[in-house]
């Protein structure tokens, strides 16, 4: 029975490789990662923001329309 772990080698399997002197991150250059994990974290922090301020709209709908509220007898 041969051994699966005997040629294995961790560097194979590695995200980052170094290719003719160029480093490569999953066979892209690293600006474009960096660039592509900006836009990324841009989109989910406006997805984030639009949740937080449609949540914050649907509460405060809610206080003006409570009879019982303060606001809603002043």
């Amino acid at each position: 029975m041969k051994n699966p772990f005997k040629n294995f080698n961790i560097m194979e399997y590695s995200p980052i490789q170094k290719n003719k002197d160029k480093i490569e991150i999953c066979g892209a250059s690293p600006l474009h990662c960096a660039k592509m994990t900006l836009i990324i974290l841009i989109l989910w922090g406006v997805f984030i923001g639009v949740f937080i301020g449609l949540l914050h709209g649907y509460m405060d709908v809610g206080k003006h329309h409570n009879k019982n509220s303060r606001l809603y007898n002043e």
